[in-house]
């Protein structure tokens, strides 16, 4: 499924909607409902393909540490993303701002570890 896809089908949705509301159609937030389960219903195999892959990673030590710091970055993402986007339907703009800013700041400090782990590995290249 292409993100243009995805994207395109919700465009239709939000404009079919917004012409059913201005007619004053009693329907339109069923219909907006319908759109939303439609676009839920495009995207479900590519995110149970990705969770599949998720967890097919190789059990060595290493690789499961990145993969359960990918998916800590990933859901701490999705999760502030959400919690912003519904401060911001609620008015409070600065709010949401300042939550997306610590978020940010928290998924940073995921990948510390992993960038003083690059530094060393290039300062042991260089030193070559």
């Amino acid at each position: 499924m292409s993100v243009l896809t995805v994207c395109g089908v919700g465009i239709l949705f939000a404009i079919s909607f917004y012409l059913l509301s201005s007619l004053g159609a009693k329907s339109a937030p069923l219909y907006l409902a319908l759109g939303a389960t439609f676009l839920l219903a495009l995207v479900s195999e590519p995110f149970f393909e990705a969770v599949h892959l998720i967890f097919s990673f190789p059990r060595d030590g290493v690789t499961s540490e990145v993969a359960k710091t990918v998916s800590k970055a990933l859901s701490l993402g999705y999760l502030v993303g959400i919690s912003a986007d519904l401060c911001e339907q609620f008015g409070a703009s600065a709010l949401a701002k300042a939550m997306v800013f610590g978020g940010r700041i928290l998924i940073f400090t995921l990948g510390i570890p992993y960038l003083k782990s690059l530094v060393s590995l290039a300062g042991t290249w260089l030193s070559l």
